[in-house]
């Protein structure tokens, strides 16, 4: 791991040593950090819910081809949303390994549902 920008095609969500994950949207390259995160959500009460929240490293890569394909695929650069998330809140998506699974976030840490991550992608932008 290093401080490189990578393909998410290219990331190893299943590496124990990888602590977060940040996805740009514009063109789905990937920062992996092996660092623990300083402001990621409380996790209280989400983890009474973990079929809701929490993913597998190949749940996330289904999620993030679904969303590069969805959106545009091979692309220098997209607005990518989802149809029901607040504007730019998808620009970076944020992914904590926790004990639970890795959990997905938006740009601002606010954590997100299956139910959420599995809207339309909004192409009105595109």
């Amino acid at each position: 791991m290093n401080d490189n920008w990578k393909p998410y095609v290219e990331i190893d969500f299943s590496d124990p040593e990888a602590m977060q994950f940040h996805v740009d949207t514009r063109d789905f390259n990937v920062l992996a950090n092996k660092n623990a995160p300083e402001n990621a959500p409380d996790l209280t009460k989400i983890k009474r819910y973990p079929v809701r929240f929490f993913h597998t490293a190949d749940e996330i890569v289904e999620l993030l081809t679904r969303y590069h394909w969805g959106s545009g695929g091979q692309k220098q650069w997209r607005f990518f949303n989802l149809v029901g998330v607040d504007n730019w809140s998808m620009k970076y998506i944020r992914i904590y390994r926790t004990e639970h699974g890795l959990l997905v976030c938006n740009k601002d840490n606010i954590a997100l549902s299956k139910e959420k991550l599995g809207a339309d992608i909004d192409v009105e932008h595109l």
